[in-house]
């Protein structure tokens, strides 16, 4: 038997679908932490998920909810992070280089681990804008809590991470890329 492959061919402007982290337009997302939009069908036609950089002040936690119908794939570049998974809110940390996926319509909430340092993301998503996000506000508090309690038991490896890292290329990076606070101290 011979099997047929259509595929639909879409014109590709290659200046729209090069997104540049230095020159993002950076949001304050609804979880508190700062985002912007790389990839997406907006620049990107025929995408159908979409690509953004996520920016954590230190100390930031990013409050429970889930993504009703869309996965989310996260991969931290800088720094270390907690993503607490599932309905015990169960630990995950991952640092530089470290992907993780969380399926549709699992409780999740992330912590930057340090108390000093920003954390920089990428996060690939098929719901760049958040329209399918459902808050869990009521377990904010035990978000908050575990986040405190892994502060407090891993502020060692957290700081070797961090002291690891200091000469890196993700240092470099985050150097470069213009944090949204102080953009607005430069006139962008």
């Amino acid at each position: 038997m011979t099997t047929t492959h259509h595929t639909t061919h879409h014109a590709i402007d290659r200046d729209t679908i090069a997104a540049r982290l230095r020159e993002a337009d950076w949001e304050l997302g609804p979880q508190g932490q700062w985002l912007a939009h790389l990839i997406h069908r907006g620049n990107a036609p025929g995408c159908h998920t979409a690509l953004r950089a996520v920016l954590m002040p230190p100390a930031h936690v990013a409050g429970a909810h889930l993504h009703r119908a869309h996965e989310v794939q996260v991969m931290v570049l800088k720094g270390i992070a907690a993503t607490l998974l599932g309905d015990d809110l169960a630990p995950l940390l991952h640092g530089a280089g470290d992907p993780i996926c969380v399926p549709p319509g699992t409780t999740h909430a992330a912590a930057n681990l340090s108390s000093t340092q920003w954390l920089l993301a990428v996060e690939t998503i098929s719901d760049p804008y958040s329209a399918d996000v459902r808050p869990l506000p009521h377990l904010n508090a035990q978000v908050e809590e575990t986040a405190r309690r892994l502060r407090r038991e891993r502020a060692v490896e957290v700081f070797n991470k961090e002291t690891q890292t200091v000469e890196s290329v993700a240092d470099e990076l985050i150097a470069d890329v213009a944090i949204p606070a102080r953009r607005s101290t430069t006139g962008r």
